[in-house]
């Protein structure tokens, strides 16, 4: 994946390992988090993979990892 944003920016690269809010299933997203999506008093992360976006509720995360790419 590129970890470039539109404008050439370039970010870390992390993997999320939590629980779905609903159904308790272990879910993992990996990909960038731009700052201007995440906002620090927010109760979400929010993760841009080269498919989509998703956004993961803070108190169901199990794990945050930085990787490698």
């Amino acid at each position: 994946m590129n970890n470039l944003d539109k404008y050439g920016k370039n970010y870390l690269k992390y993997k999320i390992r939590f629980t779905h809010w609903k159904t308790g299933e272990e879910l993992e997203e990996i990909g960038v988090m731009p700052p201007q999506y995440n906002n620090p008093n927010s109760d979400r992360y929010v993760i841009v993979t080269n498919k989509y976006i998703t956004d993961i509720i803070k108190s169901t995360v199990i794990s945050k990892e930085l990787i490698d790419d």
